[in-house]
Formats: structure tokens, C-alpha cells, sequence
């Protein structure tokens, strides 16, 4: 049996000629043919595709890696301004509650040498322990930082005290103690030496050659006639 070769075409493929009596077998042929090259065409769009998907995926882990390293960077840009703004506002608000913490417990123990309620033998020493006892949660530090002068004075328009910070440096030997008399006018002051971090609190309060920074509360009466 002689087979002859035509011009026929299956999906692109060359397909062979042969007598009508072996049609049959031309056609099962054929689609052999066809299925052929669509399983190579499907393989090689396949291996495309996954290529791109691949491609894809490496481009976007990569952006992704930027975009982290990016808001790294904001973030160190930003976080020394921030903290150094949450530790301003903290520290302002622990300034403030002491500083009313020491204005009541001054005015509360000023009370009680008003109405003679501290005996004439107390020391300056026990009612230092006096007022450190109303300092709430600034009571365990408050003795070593606490400095208190009580004394007569001949009027409250012109005490005639002067204060106890020379040159940026405190002398608490230039401190008394002395509850008066019946009837006396009394001037009670107290400083209360306080760290401070922020550089920009310290400007608001009294600060000392060492580095330490004074809060500073005091009170003026007269003695009721005990």
C-alpha cells in the first residue's frame, strides 16, 4: 500500500494523504495529531504563566520589604520627638501634683503651729517628720529633700528675712526654728529639692549649681492666743 502525502493541516501540524479505504484510520490520525501539539501548546502556556505568577511574587515580596524598611525609618524619624514629648508631659504632671501635694502639707502644718498644737520643745527636726507625714506618695524621699525655716517675722508686708540660696547653692545653716509666741505673725516656708529630666520644665523653677531644682511653698499667720 502506497501513502501519499498532501498539504492537509491539523492545528498547525502536517497531516499525511492516504487512499478513502483508510479514512478511519486518517481521522484517529488526525486527532492524535492535534491532541499532540494542544497538550504541547497547553504545557508550554503553562510554564508562561507560571513564570509571570513567580515573577509576580518576587516583585511584590520585594516592594513589600521596602515599604517595611520605610516605615522603619519614619519611625526612628519620630519616636525621639515623641517620647521625649510623652516623658514632658509626665514629668509635668508628677511637678504639679507635688507641688500641691507640698502647698497643702505646708498650709496643714502651718495650722498646727497657728493653734498651738506643736509643743515649744519640738524640734526642727520632728516637724520636718510633721510635714513629710501629709507628703502622701512623696513621703518615703521627702526628708532628705525637704528644707523648712519657721520663724517670727515683724510684719508680713516686711518680713525682714532674707532667702537662704546665695550663688546657686543653698545653706539650709541659715534656716530656724521657732514657733513663737501667743499673737506673734509667723512666716513658714519650705523647698523641697526635685529631679527633673526635661530641659524644658526646669526653666519654671529655681535650680541650684549641683543640677537639683527647687519647689518652693510657704505660708504666713498669726498665732492664735494659746
Amino acid at each position: 500500500m502506497r501513502l501519499f502525502m498532501g498539504t492537509g493541516d491539523v492545528q498547525g501540524l502536517p497531516c499525511p494523504t492516504i487512499p478513502p479505504h483508510l479514512q478511519g484510520l486518517l481521522y484517529t490520525y488526525r486527532l492524535s495529531l492535534a491532541d499532540r501539539g494542544c497538550c504541547q501548546i497547553r504545557r508550554t502556556t503553562a510554564r508562561i504563566l507560571n513564570g509571570e505568577n513567580a515573577l509576580r511574587k518576587f516583585l511584590v515580596r520585594k516592594n513589600r520589604s521596602r515599604r517595611e524598611g520605610a516605615t522603619a525609618v519614619e519611625f526612628a524619624l519620630v519616636a525621639l520627638p515623641f517620647f521625649g514629648l510623652l516623658l514632658g508631659i509626665f514629668e509635668v504632671a508628677v511637678v504639679l501634683t507635688l507641688n500641691t501635694i507640698l502647698e497643702s502639707a505646708v498650709a496643714n502644718s502651718g495650722r498646727l503651729v497657728r493653734t498651738g498644737q506643736i509643743s515649744k520643745n519640738a524640734t526642727a527636726q520632728e516637724f520636718k517628720q510633721e510635714v513629710c507625714d501629709r507628703m502622701s506618695v512623696f513621703k518615703g524621699a521627702c526628708m532628705n529633700r525637704i528644707e523648712i525655716d519657721l520663724q517670727p517675722v515683724a510684719s508680713f508686708s516686711n518680713p525682714g528675712i532674707s532667702t537662704p540660696i546665695d550663688n546657686g547653692e543653698f545653706k539650709p545653716e541659715t534656716l530656724k526654728f521657732n514657733i513663737g509666741d501667743p499673737r506673734s505673725f509667723m512666716l513658714m516656708r519650705v523647698w523641697y529639692k526635685q529631679p527633673v529630666i526635661s530641659p524644658l520644665l526646669g526653666h519654671s523653677m529655681t535650680k541650684l549649681a549641683n543640677g537639683d531644682y527647687l519647689l518652693h511653698a510657704a505660708t504666713a499667720f498669726r498665732n492664735e492666743p494659746f
